[in-house]
């Protein structure tokens, strides 16, 4: 089964002469990285969304700002990992992208991927009916 998201399309949001010099003649290394980022996604979004039915997904099909995520987590790794320097863009890109892992896995924004509790009868990418989720940041008064 191929990755969701592939070396190729790393050059979408890298360089692809850098991104070449990175990963030099070892791709194995970035085919790790990219498994091992989408278990770091899964991780994150998983108790909300059914990550394996979007990374199930093929071409145009899947979530593009869910692989805009993953492809920046990727290549900041692969520079850490290959180059052991650090590439200012991709360090502001990865934390971009893990602060939307941490909102999105808290209900705090809307990802347009199938709920994992099964609310998305029809498909759409949409809870059924009505949700509400408390995430404790706010209080809320009672008169009780």
């Amino acid at each position: 089964m191929p990755q969701y998201v592939s070396q190729e399309e790393l050059k979408t949001v890298g360089i692809p002469e850098v991104i070449d010099m990175i990963t030099g003649s070892d791709d194995a290394i970035v085919e790790t990285i990219i498994t091992e980022t989408l278990e770091l996604v899964s991780g994150y979004l998983s108790d909300i969304y059914d990550v394996d039915a979007e990374y199930a997904k093929i071409g145009g099909d899947r979530n593009a700002l869910l692989m805009k995520i993953v492809k920046d987590i990727v290549i900041y790794e692969t520079y850490i990992r290959e180059t052991r320097e650090l590439n200012e863009v991709a360090r502001l890109r990865y934390e971009d992208a893990m602060s939307w892992l941490l909102k999105a896995s808290k209900g705090q924004i809307t990802v347009k991927l199938p709920f994992s509790s099964g609310g998305d009868a029809d498909g759409d990418g949409e809870q059924d009916g009505e949700m509400f989720l408390h995430t404790g940041d706010k209080p809320y008064e009672t008169r009780f």
